[in-house]
């Protein structure tokens, strides 16, 4: 080879190795990840750390106080238009007395709204025994409107106004056997007719409602509202039976409803055998929507570091120096022509 032609090439071969690439390093940063703990619910329970009994029959009086408290400002509909509430409170005794029975004859299975707006007509129309007595059921038929089962409802005031009238002087009696002849009257309005009407504590009146709430609160295992007074009179404190309905059926429409009851709200939560139930239910599902939200993320966070590796991958591959495999031949046939030595 000519020595000015190796000394062209050799020229040429200092250049290319001047013009090498050198990445600069790239420094680690070390990605930290960090996960969530699962959060729960706040539940709300009774903070009160009392040891209770199985049976709940002898928490009673705590049953009895915490349902006390919830119903303290006594705001629900039966409160103000339950049947205690319908009569004149103005009017004689007797009278008094009439417009309870009458009202109580109403209210089997019926709402205390549509109960208390048909006594309210029938006070309009006169609502005393003698006036009843001489009043024509298809008239009363009228007057108490749609009520349920109000034809028999209509026929049993009607009878019972005249028994009162024909039989007892225009007095209702107050004697719970007496009462249980009146056709309509069963132990429930006998019960609460002689609570409300005379303060006698007789027995506690144990209507649907009662007997729903008492079950599910684990008080008595009953199919049947009578087989329910019964239950509860042998271990409710006697004192406690006259108010024992209005308070557990005002409990019923705010709290304890017949369905989606409110147990999160409930203080008894932590007694009653359905509101446990209820609410463990619930945390189970707030912890499995969490683990399943974790998971995710997790999953989420591994893919975002799979495409983090590769584009740091990819980026390596780019910044890599370039192998240098020609020869000198080949440098000289390709630059010979048109390389100039650069100034």
């Amino acid at each position: 080879m000519n020595p000015e032609n190796r000394d062209v090439i050799q020229e040429k071969l200092n250049y290319l190795e001047t013009m090498k690439f050198n990445p600069k390093k790239r420094k680690e940063n070390p990605i930290q990840i960090k996960y969530e703990e699962p959060n729960k619910t706040n539940l709300k329970v009774d903070s009160q750390k009392t040891k209770f009994d199985a049976n709940n029959k002898r928490n009673f009086e705590y049953i009895w106080n915490k349902i006390q408290e919830m119903r303290e400002k006594r705001d629900s509909v039966v409160d103000v238009m339950g049947c205690h509430c319908a009569h004149d409170r103005n009017a004689p005794k007797e009278i008094r007395d009439f417009q309870l029975l009458v009202a109580l004859i109403i209210s089997v299975q019926n709402r205390e709204e549509s109960t208390y707006a048909a006594v309210q007509r029938l006070k309009q129309h006169g609502l005393n025994a003698q006036n009843i007595y001489n009043t024509d059921e298809s008239k009363i038929l009228e007057i108490i409107g749609g009520v349920n089962f109000n034809k028999t409802k209509a026929k049993n005031i009607k009878n019972a106004a005249t028994l009162i009238v024909e039989k007892y002087d225009g007095v209702v009696p107050n004697k719970w056997d007496v009462l249980l002849t009146f056709p309509g009257v069963g132990n429930k309005i006998a019960v609460l007719f002689l609570n409300f009407g005379h303060g006698l504590e007789v027995g506690i009146g144990v209507d649907t409602h009662v007997h729903r709430i008492s079950n599910r609160l684990g008080l008595v295992h009953t199919k049947l509202p009578d087989q329910t007074r019964v239950e509860l009179e042998s271990f409710v404190p006697k004192k406690y039976w006259s108010e024992y309905n209005v308070l557990f059926v005002g409990f019923g429409q705010q709290i304890c409803l017949p369905i989606n009851p409110k147990c999160e709200k409930c203080l008894l939560n932590n007694i009653c055998p359905e509101g446990k139930k209820k609410l463990e239910g619930e945390n189970e599902n707030v912890e499995i929507k969490s683990l399943k939200k974790h998971k995710k993320n997790q999953r989420s966070e591994m893919e975002t570091l799979e495409k983090i590796e590769i584009n740091l991958n990819l980026k390596k591959e780019k910044t890599e120096t370039p192998t240098l495999t020609l020869t000198v031949e080949d440098l000289y046939k390709n630059f010979s022509k048109s390389w100039k030595k650069p100034e």
